[in-house]
């Protein structure tokens, strides 16, 4: 009997890799033969060690785009006629769409879709083109659930799942919420004491995409407001990083000239693109993410959570599943800079409310159902068509 088959489409090789990949290597551990569509931006080599088949197709990430996006669905159409998977996982929304435009109606496949947060298509700011966006994007969603009656949507949480069967584009019957991506917990743990509390100033780090809506320029605003303030006003001395490169490609992506204008004359540290973040966490007290963007489950926050580190973070509905205030850390409004420096200045002059934030918030990744083991094994339940329900 030939083995069952699984189709994984996603926007990026680069962003599995690094995101997806415990789901796709348990079933194929399992018995599944596991085939991935993506744009190659990596070598496709990464993942043929772990016995998974690469399709370089290229889904358009950052907008709608009637050419390529054609292309790419008849790509997608094409492999699923040839392949005849007994299940299909789309991966972020333009990929949904996408996959769920080229599945024929008739396919014996199990489509499942997950949306790894609602993206910019849902939090850019109001105006006639993000409006307009918007409502096509829904209307789309809306065709295409209802066109394959049997499609899941899976959410990284459930403010994003009730947003979208509120807009009736897919029945709650329909959903299954899923936290995250799960995280490795004996890659990221603490350091030997906690966090290695030294004598040495606190640090506090912004990691990610260097997005306006990730909070880049938030962060960047309040290190330089304490660094500044902070002789005439008494605080204790910190030291802030910034971890990240630019999106190249994403409009919301800020410049080099731009950071180097917010960072004039302070002592903020760029690393770039760190490939070893369990060290980097182990050397940091405070992570923070002042985020507006349409986060599902933020994988840094969880990242810092399973090494002790208390965050500060935007109070919106994918950080608030890790951070809880007051007990993992600090949730402040989006966008609210005073806010944010008296979050982070709190934290930086208290560093047994620092430890006693970093131990519950490994706590609460151990005892909350976000290890990639579970997550890995409630989606191979889903390729197998097994139960949906999961909060």
């Amino acid at each position: 009997m030939a083995p069952p088959r699984l189709l994984i489409c996603c926007n990026s090789l680069a962003y599995f890799l690094n995101h997806r990949l415990a789901p796709a290597v348990l079933a194929r551990r399992e018995g599944f033969e596991v085939h991935v569509a993506a744009k190659a931006d990596i070598d496709p080599a990464a993942l043929s060690q772990h016995g998974i088949t690469v399709h370089p197709i290229a889904i358009a990430r950052h907008r709608l785009a009637l050419l390529a996006d054609l292309r790419a669905i008849f790509a997608v159409r094409r492999l699923v006629r040839a392949l005849a998977p007994d299940a299909v996982h789309a991966i972020t929304m333009k990929a949904a769409l996408v996959t769920l435009a080229a599945a024929p109606r008739d396919a014996p496949a199990r489509l499942i879709v997950t949306f790894p947060g609602l993206g910019r298509i849902f939090s850019d700011p109001r105006g006639p083109w993000p409006m307009l966006r918007r409502r096509i994007v829904m209307a789309l969603l809306r065709i295409f659930f209802r066109r394959h009656a049997g499609a899941l949507a899976t959410f990284e949480n459930a403010a994003d799942r009730d947003t979208l069967v509120a807009a009736n584009i897919i029945a709650r019957d329909r959903t299954a919420v899923l936290r995250g991506t799960g995280i490795d917990l004996a890659r990221f743990t603490p350091g030997p004491s906690g966090n290695g509390e030294e004598a040495r100033p606190p640090s506090v780090l912004f990691a990610g995409r260097l997005l306006r809506q990730k909070g880049i320029a938030e962060f960047l605003h309040a290190a330089r407001s304490y660094l500044r303030q902070r002789g005439e006003r008494g605080w204790p001395p910190a030291r802030f990083s910034v971890a990240g490169e630019p999106d190249s490609g994403n409009r919301d992506s800020i410049g080099k000239s731009e950071l180097d204008a917010l960072c004039a004359g302070t002592e903020i540290a760029f690393l770039g693109q760190v490939r070893d973040m369990p060290s980097l966490l182990r050397r940091t007290d405070i992570l923070c993410l002042p985020t507006r963007y349409g986060e599902g489950l933020p994988r840094i926050l969880l990242e810092a959570a399973a090494c002790a580190v208390p965050a500060v973070a935007s109070d919106v509905a994918g950080c608030r599943e890790i951070v809880i205030d007051g007990e993992t850390g600090r949730l402040v409004p989006p966008a609210d800079a005073e806010a944010l420096l008296a979050a982070l200045g709190e934290l930086i002059a208290a560093p047994e409310l620092r430890q006693r934030m970093g131990r519950n918030a490994r706590r609460h990744v151990e005892e909350g159902g976000f290890d990639e083991e579970s997550i890995a094994a409630a989606f191979l339940a889903l390729y197998r068509g097994g139960s949906r329900r999961r909060e």
